[in-house]
């Protein structure tokens, strides 16, 4: 009997490398450090990434979190495409600096699909375009009586701010008022602060009151995420007039005693035509708060 000899070839790729296609890329799944910016993630791979093809998958190490909706990505200086998450559009924060971010190409839709984005919309919804929004300072427009009676207005340039939840992830791209008394040269502004009420994270500019009626702005996309917040709104004349809420038996009265920090005029006053950088303490509560409607 005869007896063969057979000799394995054997191609031996590290435990520190992967296949990219028909390449073998260093990292665990193309792993690196990322660069670029918050709105443009990149990243330079080693072996380089010489083209895009469905079912690539990377990941990298953000420098920076996003801050809107349709961040890019360009690996080894490719042409850069949106990155997208399974709910659509990228939130803010999706991407942070603490965690791996890990994306699949897909040539179909041309762009990024990130794999663990970092935010949650309470029950999964996110409004970012159509018919939805939220009522400041009371989140669910059903909470307020909503009357003809001008707000309490708190004296030209200062604000009235107040806490409210926001349950779902918005794009806020517009901002409504609705002027009830006019004054010549005269101008609203409303703002969004976070839950500390030390950071101003959208506001609308000047909105002139000069005329009555439905007012409305539009602004850079900002995106609120899930939670607590402080809604501003002032006018650089006291005697403007807006709509205002009210609950009609004064049971509200007790929510915006100024100890508790809930709703009222604030220490801080608009500049020009400028919201505070931070809102400061209470001065006093309000019984009928000045509203806004912000949406995409």
């Amino acid at each position: 009997m005869k007896k063969v000899a057979i000799i394995l070839v054997v191609s031996v790729v590290t435990l520190a490398q992967t296949r990219e296609g028909s390449r073998t890329v260093d990292g665990a799944h193309n792993w690196i450090a990322g660069g670029g910016t918050a709105q443009a993630q990149t990243a330079t791979y080693s072996p380089a990434i010489t083209g895009l093809y469905d079912g690539l998958h990377v990941c990298w190490k953000p420098t920076a979190a996003n801050t809107a909706a349709a961040p890019s990505f360009s690996p080894n200086g490719l042409t850069a495409h949106p990155i997208v998450k399974a709910g659509g559009a990228l939130v803010a924060n999706d991407i942070i600096t603490t965690a791996q971010a890990c994306a699949i190409y897909n040539t179909t839709g041309t762009q990024w699909e990130l794999q663990n984005p970092q935010t949650t919309a309470a029950g999964g919804f996110s409004c970012s375009s159509g018919n939805c929004g939220i009522l400041l300072p009371f989140g669910n427009p059903a909470i307020a009586t909503i009357n003809g009676t001008p707000w309490n207005n708190p004296g030209s340039n200062s604000v009235q701010a107040a806490l409210f939840n926001l349950p779902f992830t918005l794009s806020v791209t517009k901002i409504d008022i609705l002027v009830t008394t006019a004054i010549a040269a005269s101008n609203c502004l409303v703002g969004v602060y976070d839950n500390t009420g030390n950071t101003l994270l959208l506001t609308s500019g000047a909105i002139s009151s000069a005329a009555t009626g439905v007012k409305t702005t539009t602004i850079t996309t900002v995106v609120l995420n899930p939670g607590f917040y402080y809604s501003a709104i002032g006018c650089t004349d006291s005697g403007v007039g807006l709509i205002g809420a009210v609950n009609a038996t004064g049971n509200i009265e007790l929510l915006l005693d100024t100890s508790f920090g809930v709703a009222g005029k604030v220490a801080n006053s608009i500049s020009g035509t400028t919201l505070p950088a931070t809102l400061g303490a209470f001065a006093n509560n309000a019984d009928n708060l000045g509203i806004a409607w912000i949406h995409p």
